[in-house]
């Protein structure tokens, strides 16, 4: 009976993940086709933000996207954002549908995973753009930096900080729930405290998961597109910018974590004596 509940366990768990696996490719499948008629799902919310953000007026353009005469910018189907958008989801999915228990728990969960990576990409990729707008309009850039490395670099920035925003918040309520459970409370020593935050390992992969989720999308994917075949030194140019970037963030993470964390930080339980 344990071996054919484990099996069923098994068979459960890798059913939720072709689900998550399908839904993802079924998304690229449709953006690598779609128009931008086909996008307005998408770019219209973009379109307004951007708009709140630089106050000027964008029309639709069945054939471009979202035009701004004034700016000089369109939001084209290529602006809108769709990998990072799968990028999130996946690293949302695969991080806590093998924690749900029940099918209603797991599909609660697909669709809050989906709903999060349609949000955070619109806020995300309206950023963006905005940002693009105010590096074009001021001119910012000289030598080697020229626009397009500028405009690229700007981009990794976000979409690399709002997925690692998104996995912190998915990585604090996991831990919120299993510091509350009696069967997975942190040890208790005799002085009456509790340790939080006890794990190295779980620190680490608040970057290491979305690094490699961001790299997945962003590199893997285009490469295995035949990206570095059809432009070489294009697609070596931007491995290296990405790389480059991300470990800069991580690293960046990785020194603050541990300053800020060179002491243990003690969780108090509340005696008798403190009142």
């Amino acid at each position: 009976m344990r071996n054919t509940g484990k099996i069923f366990a098994i068979v459960k768990k890798t059913g939720w993940a072709m689900v998550g696996t399908a839904a993802a490719l079924s998304l690229k499948a449709h953006y690598s086709l779609a128009r931008a008629e086909d996008l307005t799902w998408i770019l219209s919310p973009m379109a307004w933000l951007v708009q709140i953000l630089t106050g000027q007026n964008f029309y639709f353009d069945p054939t471009e996207g979202y035009v701004s005469h004034a700016l000089g910018v369109v939001i084209a189907p290529a602006c809108a954002g769709v990998n990072f958008m799968i990028a999130v989801f996946c690293m949302s999915y695969f991080s806590g549908i093998f924690k749900q228990t029940g099918t209603g728990a797991a599909i609660r969960w697909l669709a809050g995973c989906a709903i999060t990576s349609y949000v955070s990409t619109i806020i995300a990729n309206s950023i963006r753009i905005h940002l693009s707008i105010v590096l074009i309009t001021h001119d910012i850039h000289m030598g080697w930096l020229t626009p397009m490395r500028v405009h690229r670099i700007s981009g990794i920035l976000i979409y690399f900080f709002f997925l690692n925003l998104v996995y912190h918040i998915i990585l604090k309520n996991f831990f919120s729930s299993l510091f509350c459970a009696d069967d997975n409370a942190p040890a208790r020593n005799t002085t009456g405290r509790y340790f939080a935050n006890h794990s190295g390992g779980a620190r680490q992969s608040q970057w290491f998961w979305p690094l490699f989720w961001y790299w997945g999308i962003s590199l893997a994917v285009p490469f295995l597109n035949g990206a570095r075949a059809a432009n070489p030194a294009g697609f070596a140019e931007h491995s290296l910018t990405v790389g480059f970037v991300s470990l800069s963030l991580c690293a960046g993470y990785v020194f603050l974590n541990r300053f800020c964390h060179n002491k243990r930080i003690l969780v108090y339980e509340p005696r008798d004596t403190d009142h």
